[in-house]
């Protein structure tokens, strides 16, 4: 039988609000995932460790682990609205992969963005998701609700650039996504077997250190506009290799 819990002061309901400020001892290896459909997918991906959920919905969800108030709920949710359960998962530690397409997030900011590439990723079969560690976090509370579940579906992993680097070693083509020339005009260019497609800051594109990495530049044709949407321009390029 789940335990229930009404009380604000309950240990664990505090460390669960710390971790929703980031703060804490769950933050470095736990996160939270609200709703029915995330918490759905973060259990088949085996990140589950505790599932809270309305009293309200004792009867309908026999496997709950613990059953909180709806003044809890609503304390802990980052929605506008409670929906009824949290799940408290734990951070995958996720080292490899095998695949021959990577992208990699060179301090992309908005995390409505880094859970859109995510989620177009898994879409268009890259074999992982590499960031650099300015990048907002894949675990986040805004990536993992624009990501939809992708995150628990296929390596997502920090990298410096040193380590991105060190993938040239492995046979990956270093590509960067940019406006500056020299840079191959997206029909003309030609996919290499192994890739790493490099994504840069919203605002100011590719690091200079990053840039420096590169063995391929690729941009996209366009009239009218200087530039896309990162996450956009992203999905066009996801086409343009799987295709």
């Amino acid at each position: 039988m789940a335990n229930t819990i009404t009380s604000k002061q309950n240990p664990l309901i505090k460390q669960l609000r710390l971790l929703t400020q980031k703060k804490g001892d769950f933050s470095a290896t736990h996160f939270l995932v609200e709703g029915d459909h995330l918490v759905e997918e973060a259990r088949r991906a085996g990140l589950i460790d505790k599932t809270l959920v309305d009293i309200r919905r004792a009867i309908t969800e026999p496997e709950a682990d613990i059953l909180i108030s709806e003044a809890i709920g609503t304390m802990l949710s980052q929605q506008k609205s409670w929906p009824g359960i949290l799940g408290l998962c734990r951070r995958p530690t996720v080292t490899s992969w095998t695949g021959h397409r990577l992208v990699y997030l060179d301090g992309l900011q908005d995390p409505g963005n880094v859970g859109t590439i995510l989620r177009t990723a898994k879409a268009f079969d890259f074999s992982a998701v590499l960031y650099q560690e300015t990048t907002a976090d894949p675990w986040g509370f805004k990536t993992l609700q624009s990501s939809q579940g992708a995150s628990f579906l296929l390596p997502v992993i920090k990298m410096n650039r040193a380590e991105l680097k060190a993938l040239k070693s492995q046979g990956y083509t270093l590509v960067g996504t940019t406006l500056q020339s020299p840079s191959t005009p997206l029909p003309s260019w030609k996919v290499p077997e192994k890739c790493v497609l490099i994504l840069g800051h919203e605002g100011q594109g590719l690091h200079p250190e990053t840039l420096a990495l590169l063995d391929e530049r690729i941009t996209i044709p366009m009239s009218g506009m200087e530039s896309l949407n990162v996450a956009v321009a992203f999905g066009i390029f996801a086409y343009f290799i799987h295709a």
